[in-house]
């Protein structure tokens, strides 16, 4: 899983199944020794977890995104329209990627800050690891795509379990001595979720 992955090795959150949205399925193998290899990072603490970051949403930082060529493209796999098979942005009927951006704006206007961010930062540029922990465990749990695991939706990651994975975390964004980090900024959030899943604009389980 996401951590997963990274944590897991970030379990891949994909948290423990797939790389977060690019995405790129991640070896059973590879998660569960990253979900077993912490205990307190096992796939029930990660399904919590992504059941509390995922969002229905992305927005894909493409080539051409955002443009009319783009929006009016139908996407049919068409041989001679370069944008065919690409998109930039994508939707679900239920929660299932982890955004690896704290916010992000299209040049046609389109903007997405997903739900868990909104908590996480309000209006701030950065993230406390105390407030992080205490704002994670108020964010509702929603049914997710991905996770095989059913958690009690009432029941939030153990203290445990989010102080590891902000250590990974912080690694990632801002090297080794980043696990002692007290405190992220919006854009080493998103550079460390990028850095842990290997996944550029998202994440899937």
């Amino acid at each position: 899983p996401l951590l997963l992955g990274e944590l897991a090795s970030v379990a891949s959150f994909p948290v423990a199944g797939r790389a977060l949205a690019g995405l790129r399925s991640t070896p059973r193998a590879s998660r569960a020794g990253v979900v077993v290899s912490d205990s307190a990072l096992d796939e029930a603490e990660l399904t919590k977890l992504f059941g509390r970051l995922a969002d229905k949403k992305l927005l894909l930082d493409v080539e051409g995104a955002g443009t009319p060529e783009m929006k009016d493209c139908c996407h049919g796999g068409c041989d001679n329209c370069p944008y065919s098979r690409i998109f930039d942005e994508m939707n679900a009927g239920k929660a299932k990627w982890v955004a690896c951006y704290e916010n992000r704006e299209l040049i046609d206007g389109r903007t997405h800050r997903p739900p868990a961010m909104e908590t996480l930062f309000g209006n701030a540029d950065e993230v406390e690891k105390a407030a992080f922990i205490e704002r994670v465990t108020a964010i509702p749990y929603a049914q997710t795509l991905g996770p095989m695991k059913s958690v009690p939706a009432d029941e939030p990651p153990s203290v445990e379990a989010l102080e590891v994975f902000w250590a990974k975390l912080a690694a990632a964004a801002v090297g080794e001595a980043g696990e002692a980090a007290e405190v992220l900024s919006a854009e080493q959030w998103g550079n460390g979720l990028q850095k842990l899943t290997g996944q550029e604009h998202g994440a899937m389980w």
